[in-house]
C-alpha cells in the first residue's frame, strides 16, 4: 500500500523504532519502582479474581468495567517488568495498525501519499503515541477499537463496526457518543452492533467468567460511582479542576471557578497555582459545559454531511476524526495521553491538502488551524518548559485549544468538500486541482 523508496522505508522503520525504544526504556525503568498505570491496577486483577468489589472507597475507585480488567489480567500474571513490556509490545502493535488503516483509508484508490508526508504523520503523532506507552494505560486499545469501526465503516462492514465501538464504550464510556453518529448517518447495522457488543462485553461474556451475580453486583457498583455522580451533578473536585484534564469540565472549571489548577510540590518548590478569572458557582459552570458541549454535538451535526451510503469518501475519515476529539471535549476527564488519536484528524487533513490541493480559503483556514494544533500538541512538554511551565501550558489547556483548532480544521475542510459537491479524491473537480 506504501509504495515507498528503499530510503523512505528506512526512515520509517527508524521513526517507529525510537517510539518503541524510548518508550520501552522509560516503562522498564517506572516498572522497576512499581509506577505505570497497568501496575496500579494489578491490585484489582487479583481482587476480582477472589471476588471482592473493585469499586467504591473500598475497592480502590477502579474506573472501567469489569471486561477491561480482563485484558489486562494476562499482562499482570507476567509479572511487573515482564508483563509491563509485553503490554507495551501489544500496544506498539495498535499503533502500527492504527498507523496503517488511517493511511489505507484516507488514500482508498487514489493517488499515493508523498512518502515524506507518512513520515510526518507519524511524527506529529508520535508525543501522544509514547505518552501513552510510557503511561501504561489503556487508551491505545480503545483508540483501537474505534481505528477498527473506521475500518469496519471503509469496507461497508457496518455491524462489525458498531460492534468495534461496543466493545470501545464497554472500555470506556465516552466511545458511546458513535453511537448517535451512526444513528444520525442512518447506518442502523451500526447500532445494532454497538448494541450487541455493550451487552457481549458488558454482561455476558463477564458474566461467563464471574458468575452472572457477580458481575451485575459489579456493573450497578461501577454505575454508582462513575455515572450517577455525573447525572445527579455531583460537587467537582481536584481530580475534575487538575491541570491534566483537557476536556471542557476542566478547563472551564479551571478558569471560572475557585479551583485548584496546579497544587503545591514542596520538592519543586511549586505553589499551589489557580488560574480562574472569575469565581462563579458551580451549578452556573456545570451550566456553561452543558451549553458548550450541546454546541459541540450541534457543530458534528452541520459538518458530517458526508453522503451516508459513500462509505469510502475521504470525509468519513474527517468525521471520525471530528466525533473522536469531541468525545475528548466532553468527557468528564481527558488527560493528555487521551489523545491518542490525533492521528486521524492529521490523516485526514494532510491528504486532503496535498492530494486534492485546495484553493484560498478551502486551503488556507485547515491548514492554519492545523498548524496551530500542531505547535501547542509538540511543544507544549517539559523537554521545552520544563515541568513547571508545562504544567501551567497544561492548565491553560493547551491540550483541549489544540484538539479545538484541530476540529475547526476538520469542519472547515468538510465544509469546502460539501460546497464542491463532495468530489472524489482523483481527477480535477471544481476548486481542486491534481
Amino acid at each position: 500500500m506504501f509504495h515507498l523508496d528503499t530510503r523512505s522505508k528506512k526512515l520509517l522503520m527508524v521513526a517507529f523504532l525510537i517510539i518503541y525504544l524510548v518508550s520501552g526504556i522509560t516503562v522498564f525503568r517506572k516498572a522497576k519502582e512499581n509506577r505505570t498505570a497497568l501496575l496500579r491496577w494489578s491490585q484489582h486483577t487479583e481482587m476480582i479474581k477472589h471476588r471482592k468489589m473493585i469499586y467504591g472507597a473500598e475497592g480502590g475507585s477502579y474506573p472501567n468495567l469489569p471486561f477491561m480488567l480482563m485484558i489486562l489480567m494476562p499482562f499482570h500474571a507476567m509479572g511487573p517488568i515482564a508483563g509491563s513490556l509485553a503490554w507495551l509490545t501489544f500496544k506498539f502493535s495498535i499503533i502500527l495498525f492504527i498507523f496503517w488503516a488511517t493511511v489505507k483509508v484516507a488514500r482508498d484508490n487514489g493517488p499515493p501519499w508523498p512518502d515524506w508526508a507518512l513520515l510526518v504523520l507519524i511524527l506529529l503523532s508520535s508525543r501522544v503515541f509514547i505518552s501513552d506507552l510510557t503511561h501504561g494505560n489503556v487508551n491505545l486499545v480503545i483508540g483501537g477499537f474505534v481505528v477498527v469501526a473506521l475500518l469496519c465503516s471503509f469496507y461497508e462492514k457496518d455491524f462489525l463496526s458498531g460492534l468495534a465501538i461496543g466493545l470501545a464504550t464497554v472500555l470506556k464510556v465516552t466511545p458511546a457518543l458513535f453511537i448517535p453518529y451512526f444513528l444520525y448517518k442512518r447506518r442502523w447495522l451500526s447500532i445494532a452492533g454497538s448494541i450487541v457488543g455493550i451487552a457481549l462485553f458488558c454482561w455476558l461474556i463477564p458474566g461467563l467468567i464471574l458468575g452472572f451475580d457477580f458481575n451485575n453486583q459489579l456493573i450497578i457498583e461501577w454505575y454508582k460511582q462513575m455515572v450517577r455522580p455525573f447525572l445527579a451533578g455531583m460537587p467537582v473536585g481536584y481530580l475534575q479542576t487538575q491541570h491534566i484534564n483537557q476536556s471542557f469540565t476542566g478547563l472551564f472549571f479551571r478558569f471560572l471557578s475557585d479551583s485548584v489548577a496546579v497544587t503545591a510540590e514542596v520538592k519543586r518548590g511549586y505553589d499551589e497555582l489557580r488560574i480562574n478569572f472569575v469565581s462563579l458557582d458551580q451549578q452556573t459552570v456545570s451550566l456553561i459545559v452543558k451549553i458548550s458541549s450541546l454546541a459541540i454535538v450541534g457543530c458534528l451535526a452541520w459538518f458530517c454531511r458526508t453522503p451516508h451510503k459513500n462509505h469510502k469518501h475521504l470525509g468519513n475519515l474527517g468525521e471520525f476524526a471530528m466525533v473522536f476529539l469531541a468525545m475528548l471535549f466532553l468527557s468528564e476527564r481527558s488527560w493528555k495521553h487521551h489523545y491518542v488519536l490525533l492521528i486521524l484528524a492529521h490523516s485526514f487533513l494532510l491528504y486532503y491538502l496535498l492530494i486534492m490541493k485546495p484553493l484560498g480559503w478551502s486551503k488556507w483556514v485547515p491548514l492554519s488551524f492545523m498548524i496551530i494544533a500542531v505547535l501547542l500538541h509538540t511543544f507544549s512538554g517539559s523537554l521545552f518548559f520544563g515541568f513547571y511551565w508545562s504544567d501551567v501550558l497544561e492548565a491553560y489547556g493547551v491540550y483541549i485549544i489544540g484538539g479545538l483548532s484541530l476540529f475547526v480544521s476538520c469542519a472547515a475542510a468538510l465544509t469546502a468538500l460539501r460546497l464542491e459537491g463532495w468530489p472524489n479524491r482523483y481527477g480535477k473537480i471544481g476548486g481542486y486541482h491534481q
